[in-house]
């Protein structure tokens, strides 16, 4: 069963591809980049787990604590967006997405992602952080 959809676009301001809740996105000209989409695949499934833990959380405290707590729920879609405005949580995100994309892609070089962790995300990362969140040195 597939748990997001797909479309290629010819512009996504600067990203080679982005994910937003079940709905990945990739730059047409990186149609066949398996490393990317595996990726954005990671992305969408951190936004299924921030969603199930925010609904068992609802639940639970619904049921025991008081009914009017489960209307959390309500909220469960928009918790893995409300983490990744944390910098930590993004930092841990973008390390584990692309070490994926490494693994699964087949790149001559892991520089894109040194360089991406760097500068694309306000992580503050040095290229020795990266290097080494990478497990490259």
């Amino acid at each position: 069963m597939k748990y997001y959809s797909l479309k290629f676009k010819r512009d996504l301001d600067g990203w080679g591809g982005k994910a937003h809740m079940w709905k990945i996105q990739i730059l047409e000209k990186y149609r066949n980049d398996t490393g990317l989409l595996e990726h954005e695949k990671f992305h969408v499934r951190q936004w299924y787990y921030a969603m199930l833990a925010a609904l068992a959380i609802a639940g639970v405290l619904g049921w025991f604590v008081h009914p009017g707590w489960g209307l959390i729920a309500i909220l469960g879609p928009f918790v893995h967006s409300r983490l990744a405005s944390n910098k930590y949580y993004r930092k841990w995100g973008e390390i584990r997405a692309y070490r994926i994309q490494l693994k699964a892609g087949n790149y001559h070089s892991p520089q894109f992602a040194v360089s991406a962790l760097t500068t694309k995300y306000g992580l503050g990362m040095s290229e020795k952080e990266a290097r080494k969140a990478l497990g490259l040195s």
